[in-house]
């Protein structure tokens, strides 16, 4: 279980530029047919599309052998939502017990999904803004944390609306 959660605001849109995401080097698989060529896969990661939008991906363990039909996932999260060039909260949360991922934008869930089988999970890096199966964040990144617990909008990181004020007498 974890929840990667940080303050964005993005500066370029081009390709799916990684935001939060989890390597998986240890098993490089075929990109194509006749197996010229492989890469590096991921076990998840959150990613800004072209227009702004959000992208999780990710990949599922158990399955028999690389198909990217059935073994690599994604949902398009087409909203546009970073395209105002504004800082906005971004949380991405995975619950094991239920194999669900939640993903809050403003503190607001925007997406949920339940995955068929386990997520895929190895003994690789974490990262934030670059992720070598993606092209990197041009952008903002402020308030960065990373928490071995699901967290909902509660337990987020917070700043003052009117940012930090000070009384003095």
């Amino acid at each position: 279980e974890w929840t990667m959660e940080a303050f964005v605001k993005a500066e370029f849109f081009f390709g799916d530029a990684t935001l939060f995401g989890k390597h998986a080097q240890e098993i490089p698989h075929k990109r194509t047919e006749d197996n010229k060529g492989i890469w590096p896969q991921f076990c998840w990661a959150l990613t800004m599309t072209d227009g702004g939008g959000l992208r999780v991906c990710w990949e599922e363990a158990g399955r028999p052998a690389y198909d990217e039909t059935t073994y690599l996932k994604s949902s398009v999260i087409e909203n546009g939502i970073l395209a105002d060039k504004a800082w906005h909260h971004l949380a991405l949360s995975y619950q094991k017990e239920t194999r669900t991922f939640r993903l809050y934008v403003d503190y607001v869930k925007i997406w949920e999904k339940t995955l068929e089988a386990d997520l895929l999970n190895v003994p690789a890096g974490y990262y934030f803004s670059r992720m070598e199966s993606f092209y990197g964040f041009q952008g903002w990144m402020d308030e960065i944390r990373f928490s071995s617990v699901v967290r909902t909008p509660e337990s987020f990181i917070r700043l003052a609306p009117d940012g930090m004020k000070l009384i003095l007498r």
